[in-house]
């Protein structure tokens, strides 16, 4: 038996380098995964792999997050709760970067797109599954970002909203340490993705690892929680 074999998985941004790379490893590891993104084609075909390498049952769950109400969130944690029954592991991966910008420059639009993704969206869907978390000693990851580099100019609306990201992640941690949820501030450091390329666009892309080159010591840290 594989060792996430019945845990279910819940990734948010599934396309994205990081919510990908999270996505094949746990199904690898034969967990069933939900996959919530809003890319219907590209979320399909990595359906389609993670299927394929082992996350049996997984589905999944169309929602645009930079839209999305408290109740739109209400009714994603419902249907894990009613369609899966558990929920083991929430990935934070969803991430919104239109690229760098100057704070006189950036439009109501663009400086709240961020903060609806990176930031309320974690909120929301954390609080509306952390009864099934709290029942399954499950796991919470916040994939953050470097604080110094965010802090440098024109990161602006990413920037700011990943540090609130930060402050609620540690919020989270410190609220839960006594309990069964083990919340991962997880800071993956620099790696390959669209993302990135955004913001590093004469960057030889070959000089910076994989997302999934971050993931083992993640891993290696849940499985020891799940091991006490």
């Amino acid at each position: 038996m594989r060792p996430w074999t019945g845990r279910v998985v819940l990734v948010t941004g599934p396309t994205g380098g990081l919510g990908g790379a999270f996505a094949r490893a746990a199904a690898r590891r034969g967990a069933t995964l939900v996959l919530a993104g809003r890319h219907m084609r590209q979320v399909e075909r990595l359906l389609d792999e993670v299927i394929e390498l082992g996350g049996t049952d997984s589905a999944i769950y169309p929602i645009n997050f930079e839209g999305a109400s408290p109740l739109d969130y209400e009714q994603l944690a419902a249907t894990v709760e009613r369609e899966c029954g558990r929920l083991d592991v929430l990935v934070h991966a969803a991430a919104q970067f239109e690229g760098l910008i100057s704070i006189e420059e950036i439009g109501a639009e663009s400086w709240l797109k961020p903060f609806q993704v990176n930031c309320h969206a974690a909120q929301w869907l954390t609080q509306t599954t952390l009864s099934m978390l709290l029942a399954s000693k499950g796991q919470i990851v916040f994939p953050l970002e470097d604080e110094e580099r965010i802090q440098r100019p024109f990161w602006n609306a990413y920037g700011a909203s990943k540090a609130a990201l930060a402050t609620m992640a540690r919020h989270y941690a410190e609220e839960l340490e006594s309990r069964s949820v083990r919340v991962h501030e997880f800071r993956p450091g620099p790696m390959r993705t669209a993302l990135r390329a955004k913001a590093y666009f004469g960057e030889d892309s070959n000089t910076v690892p994989l997302a999934d080159s971050k993931l083992p010591p993640l891993f290696a840290a849940m499985d020891a929680h799940w091991a006490r």
